[in-house]
Formats: structure tokens, C-alpha cells, sequence
């Protein structure tokens, strides 16, 4: 093609049609710069295209990791109804004893058989995260990245709560194994009753242990319940 518009242009100045050449000049640069044109909008549009695709496969992937994450805290919800469950009867049974020194073998012997268990959260958010740390965040609406900004916030401010609430549970619970850290069987063998004083304090921390374990279902559930909200926001945002 090139070949071919030079002798075009050959042809003309040896025939000395100068501005019939120039006229074809200014015409050839016209093509070429259409030309030049086409091809930058057909690369744009691949580009485009490109940057369509991969976004929409980080939308997949986040919103898979969201669908997860609201699995996994209904079952944290459930295991930690359950455990508070089995706290509540205790305390139920402490305010049904009336005031009486023999409380304390009773309610050490009850506070034994309470299955109430440390638990954690781990957001499933890793594909975002990432998304943003290399810097991909922008393949996302605005709306959308707000919103999972917003989302990442809560997740992170419940596993706050919960490191807290685990504290001091740990805590109370180290204090009470401090005062009666052995079973009745050690001071049996030895022929030695365990002090009342020291089954008052067991007693006290293992009732403010249950009491922080409480306290960590208690927002487990009501932050998990607006985590799920969140959560189900930001997959309309991202599925429109």
C-alpha cells in the first residue's frame, strides 16, 4: 500500500501537477491520521474491554468471599446462642438459690457442667483486600468501594470487641484456677478441706468469666446481624 501511494506521488511531481501532489499530500496525511485514529480507539476499546473483564472477576470473587462470610457468622451466631444458653441456666439457677453458705459447692459444682467456649471471627475479605493493595481498588464504582470500605470497618471493629471480651474472660478464668486450680479428688487424697475463702474467689471469677464469655456472644450476635446487613448491600451494589 505504502509502495503504491509513492508512485502515486512520483507520478504527480513528474508530471509537475504540484497542487494536484499537494492536494494528494495533505490527503494521504488525513488517512494516516484517521488511521492513527482507528487503531488508538480499537486499542482503547481493548483495553476497555480488558479492564470490563478483570473487574468483573474480582466482583465474583469478592462477592463469593461476602456469601462465605455471612456462612460463617450465622454459624458463629448459633454456636454462641448456644453456649449463652447454656450460661443462662446457670445464672438461673444462682438466682434461684436463696442466701446460704452451702450455695458455694452447689454452684461450683453447676458452674463445672457449663459448656461456654472462646470463639473468634476470621472475615473472609482477602480478595478485596488485595484488590487494594496492589492497587486494583479502582476497577470498582465509587458506591461499591465505599460500601466494602465501610464493611471491612465493622469486621474489624467486631474482632476489636471480641479480643476484648476474650481478655478478660481469659483473664477471670486464669484468677479462678489461681484460688482452687485443683479438683476436689487432690484435697480429698490429702485429708485437707479447701478454704471457704478460697472457694469464694473461685467461685466470683468463674461467674465474671462467664459473665465476659456472655458478653462476647452478646455482640457477636448484634454486630454479626449488622455485618450480614452490610454484607448484603454491598453484593446488590456490586451485582448492579
Amino acid at each position: 500500500m505504502i509502495k503504491f501511494y509513492r508512485q502515486i506521488r512520483l507520478k504527480l511531481m513528474n508530471e509537475n501537477k504540484t497542487s494536484k501532489y499537494f492536494k494528494y499530500a495533505i490527503g494521504e496525511i488525513v488517512l494516516v491520521v484517521i488511521g492513527i485514529l482507528i487503531a488508538l480507539q480499537i486499542n482503547n476499546w481493548n483495553e476497555n474491554r480488558k479492564t470490563k473483564v478483570e473487574a468483573e472477576i474480582f466482583v465474583a470473587k469478592i462477592i463469593n468471599d461476602l456469601a462465605i462470610d455471612t456462612l460463617n457468622i450465622n454459624k458463629l451466631i448459633k454456636r454462641s446462642n448456644e453456649s449463652d444458653n447454656e450460661i443462662s441456666k446457670f445464672f438461673n439457677y444462682y438466682d434461684s438459690l436463696t442466701p446460704n453458705k452451702k450455695n458455694i459447692d452447689l454452684l461450683l459444682d453447676s458452674i463445672k457442667k457449663v459448656s461456654a467456649y472462646y470463639m473468634k471471627y476470621f472475615p473472609v475479605n482477602h480478595t478485596y483486600k488485595n484488590m487494594e493493595n496492589s492497587k486494583n481498588g479502582d476497577l470498582l464504582k465509587i458506591d461499591q468501594r465505599d460500601a466494602l470500605i465501610s464493611l471491612v470497618a465493622e469486621q474489624e471493629e467486631l474482632n476489636i470487641i471480641i479480643d476484648n471480651s476474650l481478655n478478660n474472660a481469659i483473664d477471670e478464668r486464669k484468677l479462678s484456677k489461681h484460688y482452687l486450680g485443683f479438683s476436689d479428688d487432690f484435697y480429698e487424697k490429702i485429708n485437707i478441706k479447701n478454704s471457704t475463702s478460697r472457694k469464694t474467689q473461685t467461685l466470683l471469677h468463674s461467674t465474671l468469666y462467664l459473665k465476659a464469655l456472655s458478653k462476647l456472644y452478646y455482640y457477636i450476635e448484634l454486630r454479626g446481624v449488622q455485618i450480614k446487613k452490610s454484607s448484603k448491600s454491598a453484593i446488590e451494589l456490586l451485582q448492579n
